[in-house]
């Protein structure tokens, strides 16, 4: 056989075959790849989110807390300079 003969049409469609479906197991993987990528750059976008939120809710809870400080001293002694 020469270098530019392949084999009968047979095996040069099995070949390709072969060809084809190792490219779609691979093109599938990097597209499930690429899908998980995305999905956790945003679950990453919410858990920032969420951060932010505790972060807002915490100083919101020290603000209550302190306001509710400032109030049962002022309503423990009433005349006292809380300064």
């Amino acid at each position: 056989m020469s270098e530019s003969n392949h084999g009968s049409a047979r095996v040069q469609v099995a070949q390709l075959t072969t060809k084809i479906k190792h490219l779609s197991v691979v093109l599938h993987k990097k597209i499930q790849v690429g899908i998980l990528k995305r999905v956790l750059e945003e679950v990453e976008k919410v858990i920032n989110e969420f951060k932010a939120m505790l972060l807002k809710l915490h100083f919101i809870l020290d603000m209550t807390l302190l306001d509710n400080t400032v109030r049962l001293l002022l309503d423990l002694e009433p005349e006292s300079d809380l300064v």
